[in-house]
């Protein structure tokens, strides 16, 4: 939390607290709304919403199984040119 002043020196200069839930001139902010997540019970749901965040396509991890293939294979082939 730091504390600003807002203003300029021939205006009235007001002191402002800015900080994660405090926005700019000292009004609060609404956090926006939570998002539909199935469930019938709060476990149900929280479930649900961390499936959400961290499921991937099986198309993604395979996509990045290859980029590690091509950059280790790529790593060994400048290690065996080295050791020559």
């Amino acid at each position: 939390m730091f504390i600003t002043l807002a203003g300029t020196p021939d205006d009235s200069t007001t002191a402002v607290v800015v900080n994660a839930r405090i926005a700019y001139y000292g009004c609060a902010m609404k956090p926006a709304p939570a998002p539909h997540v199935p469930g019938n019970t709060e476990f149900e749901r929280f479930d649900s919403a961390v499936r959400k965040m961290f499921t991937v396509s099986k198309e993604d991890v395979l996509k990045a199984e290859a980029k590690w293939r091509r950059a280790r294979a790529r790593k060994k082939r400048a290690k065996a040119k080295k050791a020559r």
